[in-house]
């Protein structure tokens, strides 16, 4: 769950009203997975390089 979301995050640059549609899940929903990701991953989302080091990340894994 938090993976998929931290994956439409990246994809939709951070449109929560986006992320919520492909999700099918409330835009309230998203924040609160948004918290606990910014909490596991020390805030850092909001990086270029992060964003790139997750998305590359996710893709090797087969989930992007």
């Amino acid at each position: 769950m938090l993976v998929e979301t931290l994956r439409q995050w990246l994809l939709q640059w951070g449109n929560r009203p986006g992320i919520a549609q492909a999700l099918t899940v409330h835009p309230q929903t998203v924040s609160g997975r948004l918290h606990r990701l910014r909490d596991l991953l020390a805030d850092d989302l909001e990086g270029a390089v992060v964003r790139a080091e997750l998305l590359v990340l996710l893709t090797a894994e087969g989930v992007a």
